[in-house]
């Protein structure tokens, strides 16, 4: 049967009760198990452990090589200076948030309208990473339809957030790297990751020296070759540079070092 989206459903009982059931993906392979969870709004989602075997493409030669930098005003910066901007998607729901925050607070607890409030309060949450999490595996396949090898810089996640709180978690730059993993290994390109001391901002793209860069400059200058650059464009170009030459000293982390061996992703 199909409901108004389009989606197949039928009925599943769980316990007494009769539920309309949503297949939102084909399910392949043996079902061991099946876990019943119930979401902050209160849905259900039946997840089902299943052993599939999937069909990898073999890693592919390093032909197309991009590295990329992570910046809080432009999300990410490429080696050729082009730069991808995230929608933060919780900022444009921040009023909204802020308002429905302060509708909870105002009922009496256990009342039945803070249980409404507090599920419309949850379901904008679901809402705002539902679309980020969409946003980043179209860009995860964007860029591994364009590049082979993927080049990324391991940065301190817990210390960015200290020092710039929600627009960090905004961006959600760490969901996006394990989706780009994820995304590579079943594609058969590769994610390489540069150690996070690694000078990539500092250092300049071309002639290799090194000066202090506060956080508030934006464009590099540098004083030796005289070369004027973006800080991010110049970043991304000194990470897909520093892949080869660490990755012969292994200083890097391969994304095969983060996938199970059956297939599947921990991290997501």
């Amino acid at each position: 049967m199909l409901d108004s989206d389009g989606k197949r459903y039928g009925i599943i009982q769980i316990g007494k009760r009769e539920y309309k059931f949503v297949q939102h993906r084909q399910r392949n392979g043996v079902i061991k198990t099946v876990t019943v969870k119930r979401d902050s709004a209160g849905r259900l989602w039946l997840c089902f452990s299943v052993i599939e075997k999937l069909w990898i493409p073999k890693e592919v030669s390093a032909g197309e090589i991009g590295g990329f930098d992570f910046g809080l005003s432009t999300f990410l910066t490429d080696h050729t200076g082009h730069k991808y901007l995230s929608p933060e998607f919780f900022q444009q729901e921040l009023q909204r948030v802020k308002m429905l925050n302060r509708a909870v607070s105002r009922k009496d607890k256990g009342s039945n309208n803070r249980r409404k409030a507090g599920w419309m309060l949850a379901r904008t949450h679901i809402r705002v990473d539902d679309k980020r999490r969409d946003y980043h595996f179209q860009l995860a396949h964007d860029l591994c339809d364009k590049y082979d090898v993927l080049v990324f810089e391991t940065l301190n996640m817990d210390a960015m957030k200290r020092l710039w709180g929600r627009k960090v978690s905004d961006l959600g730059f760490a969901q996006f790297v394990k989706i780009v993993e994820w995304v590579a290994f079943k594609r058969g390109k590769r994610v390489i990751f540069l150690d996070q001391w690694t000078p990539t901002t500092q250092t300049c793209s071309n002639c290799g020296e090194r000066q202090k860069l506060d956080l508030k400059q934006r464009t590099f200058a540098c004083g030796h070759c005289g070369l004027v650059l973006d800080r991010d464009h110049n970043a991304a170009i000194n990470i897909r540079a520093g892949a080869s030459a660490h990755t012969a000293r292994g200083e890097v982390r391969l994304s095969a070092d983060s996938i199970a061996v059956d297939g599947r992703s921990p991290r997501l």
